[in-house]
């Protein structure tokens, strides 16, 4: 693979998380019928937004260890755009009971599906951090 895709636009990663009903199984599914460049662009949107939901306000809300903050911006995201734009406005809309919202598999959907389709792993890309955080957004 040459140079990797540019994150897939907004509007049709969010129509993918619709479609998966924040299931990653289905989304997993959904991933499958797509190309190599489609899945890649999805996994760098989705690293986005956790991105986007790595701030001190909504960890103070959630009250996540490192993982489990990880696990419940996954599982936000996977509540769709609507509810992941009402945390980023007000994190007090995020989940105050970490251990029953997270969602740790929706992060491997994109990873399996390539892997599964393709038989080698998901190509690497800097862009892409361990916990997906964000240090410039966390004053």
């Amino acid at each position: 693979m040459g140079t990797l895709p540019e994150a897939m636009p907004v509007d049709q990663f969010w129509a993918l998380v619709a479609q998966s009903e924040g299931a990653a199984d289905t989304l997993k599914r959904l991933l499958m019928r797509r190309s190599r460049d489609e899945i890649v662009a999805f996994d760098k949107r989705l690293y986005d937004v956790l991105c986007q939901l790595y701030r001190r306000d909504i960890h103070d809300v959630t009250e996540g260890s490192d993982d489990g903050f990880l696990y419940i911006r996954l599982w936000i995201v996977s509540r769709g755009r609507e509810y992941c734009e009402s945390v980023l406005r007000d994190p007090e809309n995020a989940p105050h009971y970490p251990s029953d919202e997270e969602n740790e598999d929706f992060m491997y959907a994109p990873m399996e599906a390539y892997e599964e389709k393709f038989g080698e792993p998901l190509p690497d890309y800097p862009e892409r951090p361990s916990r997906a955080d964000n240090t410039a957004t966390w004053e």
